[in-house]
């Protein structure tokens, strides 16, 4: 019987399938994927203390390299006491919204916590992981602007159009999104 077998399981959400529960990395069909069945239970004491606020589940995976960590981690823990520097991440530059590797990029953004799209970036990141949210891809980073622009839309078109009968000229918008330009 292992320890995730005590433990209340609630299923993974869809963002989070196929991704290192430790580090968030989006693992391809054709790499190798590790379950938490296969762990130990001091493996699974030692993530879990690295993953706090987010949950395991028995669908939880992690990446070859998270689970060499893990390992060596467990190989190292005397009397409850861990001499290795925790947490760590076998992959370090992941865009978390979206979980590919973000290191050979050719364009990235950074996530001010200024920015309405952090909010909306937010959802998809693993919530051990939003403290070391700073660069996302190309990709999750225009998603996230274009349901900023969306939202921002709506609230207009609902005080404007929609009660006063009339039409926003197109320039005005243009003008109105302009500011989240970067």
């Amino acid at each position: 019987m292992s320890m995730l077998d005590s433990v209340q399981v609630q299923p993974m959400p869809v963002v989070m399938r196929n991704r290192c529960v430790n580090c968030s990395l989006l693992i391809p069909r054709n790499h190798p994927q590790h379950s938490l069945q296969q762990a130990s239970t001091t493996m699974i004491t030692i993530l879990r203390s690295c993953i706090t606020p987010t949950e395991l589940s028995s669908e939880s995976v992690l990446c070859t390299e998270c689970i060499a960590i893990l390992q060596d981690a467990a190989n190292t823990f005397i009397d409850g006491v861990n001499p290795l520097p925790l947490p760590a991440f076998g992959h370090r530059s992941i865009c978390f919204s979206c979980g590919l590797s973000i290191l050979r990029a050719s364009r990235t953004h950074a996530v001010r916590s200024d920015r309405p799209e952090r909010n909306i970036i937010l959802r998809k990141v693993p919530l051990h992981l939003v403290s070391r949210l700073e660069r996302v891809c190309n990709a999750c980073w225009l998603a996230a602007y274009r349901e900023v622009r969306r939202q921002n839309q709506q609230v207009w078109f609902l005080s404007w159009g929609r009660y006063n009968d009339i039409t926003a000229p197109a320039s005005y918008l243009d003008n109105y999104f302009d500011e989240y330009d970067e």
